[in-house]
């Protein structure tokens, strides 16, 4: 396997310690600033086919994994948190195979993840149903966030090319193309909610203020479509922690506090880098592409308010349609690829 066993030495000190009952903070050699989800997805195929679903073998791996050279966002890796992230994954997932894949993969690529953060199991088993439900084999949901802007227009026209549906989570930034949201909704796409503002010092300073905000644009909807929304997506993602400059922990309580506000939420597992990584109609449609290749079931993060992701669309659907895969717009039904919560 590929360079897994780089750092075993580091790697076999802190399982010691593991066995010892103890803790310990290691520095791993030739860490990366940027995590390598590409990476990451490929180390990910080697490990299954290396040990199957063999539980001993697996955790050695995934204790080493996070020391090897490049495997941790963070220079400092925490084994003890480590273990006990590894620990509540087990518990929400026991032996379902499926469904620990589709965590571990976003384990590694949620936004800000590091080794050292406690894994929130709570948030996971709120909506275990939704995580583990199969739509089938090569399945691709379109999402597109911010909107809707002066891109909508011409994303409907292409997914209407095609007949394909996509979902949208919509905020209010910019009112002139509201009646957009109704054209989503009228040509079958899923109307789903990203925030009225997407102000984040807002709507992160209490679940009170996130739920008003969320609930203003729910009644836009309403008002558009005839129908409210159910799903929804946290600005940043619920592994952002932008939101700790607002108020601590309260990631943590929003993704507990959907589900009785009548609320799924949504993250992804695909990303096209439009939301600052780049600004590249050939790598956005790059990224996607490799990250469908990797997916049995790909939840896709775009942005219809950038032009040049926009661009990329058409590409990214034909070769999925040339390639065997089937687009779907999400309903309450569909896998929500959550990440890991980091406040």
């Amino acid at each position: 396997m590929k360079k897994f066993y780089k750092g075993f030495a580091v790697a076999f000190a802190a399982a010691a310690m593991i066995m010892l009952g103890g803790s310990v903070n290691v520095s791993a050699a030739g860490v990366k600033d940027v995590f390598d989800a590409e990476y990451y997805a490929d180390s990910y195929e080697d490990l299954k086919a290396a040990f199957g679903y063999n539980e001993a073998a697996l955790y050695n791996h995934y204790i080493t994994f996070g020391l090897t050279e490049g495997r941790c966002a963070s220079p400092v890796f925490d084994v003890v948190e480590y273990r006990r992230s590894y620990q509540d994954l087990e518990e929400v997932f026991g032996d379902n195979w499926d469904a620990y894949v589709d965590h571990y993969m976003n384990f590694g690529m949620a936004e800000g993840r590091t080794a050292g953060v406690t894994r929130n199991a709570d948030s996971f088993a709120d909506q275990t149903q939704e995580q583990q439900v199969n739509p089938g084999n090569k399945v691709v949901y379109l999402t597109f966030d911010d909107g809707p802007g002066r891109y909508t227009q011409k994303i409907l026209d292409i997914l209407d090319k095609y007949d394909v549906k996509a979902t949208f989570f919509v905020t209010n930034q910019y009112p002139k193309y509201q009646n957009l949201i109704a054209e989503e909704y009228n040509r079958g796409h899923t109307v789903a909610i990203h925030s009225y503002s997407h102000d984040y010092s807002r709507i992160y300073r209490s679940e009170e203020a996130f739920y008003s905000d969320i609930e203003a644009m729910n009644d836009i909807c309403e008002e558009l479509t005839g129908t409210r929304a159910t799903i929804i997506r946290f600005p940043g993602g619920s592994s952002n922690t932008v939101s700790r400059n607002y108020c601590s922990g309260i990631m943590s309580a929003l993704t507990r506090s959907t589900a009785s506000m009548g609320y799924l939420y949504a993250d992804w597992n695909v990303s096209g880098g439009d939301g600052g990584e780049t600004t590249s109609t050939p790598q956005v449609k790059a990224n996607v592409i490799n990250g469908l290749k990797k997916k049995n079931v790909s939840v896709v993060l775009l942005h219809d308010t950038k032009g040049f992701s926009v661009n990329a669309v058409e590409d990214i659907i034909v070769w999925g349609l040339a390639n065997g895969y089937t687009f779907l717009p999400m309903d309450d039904t569909s896998p929500m690829a959550h990440h890991g919560v980091n406040n």
